[in-house]
C-alpha cells in the first residue's frame, strides 16, 4: 500500500494568504486564515498545556479534529488531549 506525502503549500492571494494540505497527486484543500489560525492555536495548547508530543499531533487530525469543533480551540483541545 502506497502511502502519499501530505504537502503543505502556501499560496497568497490579493485579500488573504491561504494554506492548503493536499496530495502531491490530488486536489488541493485550501482553509480560511481564521481556519489555520484555530489550528496553530490547538496544537500549541496541546504541546504546551497538555505535554503532547509534537509527533503524534499530525496536520490531518489537527484540521478534521478542529473544523468539527467549530473552530472551537479550548473544546478542540480538550476532545484531542
Amino acid at each position: 500500500m502506497a502511502v502519499n506525502k501530505k504537502l503543505l503549500h502556501k499560496q497568497e492571494t490579493d485579500e488573504t494568504a491561504q494554506e492548503s494540505f493536499g496530495d502531491t497527486d490530488g486536489p488541493t484543500i485550501i482553509y480560511s486564515e481564521e481556519e489555520l489560525n484555530a489550528m496553530r492555536e490547538v496544537r500549541a495548547k496541546l504541546l504546551e498545556e497538555h505535554g503532547i508530543e509534537p509527533s503524534r499531533v499530525g496536520s490531518t487530525f489537527l484540521a478534521v479534529a478542529t473544523i468539527n469543533c467549530k473552530l472551537r480551540v479550548d473544546e478542540t483541545t480538550s476532545k484531542s488531549k
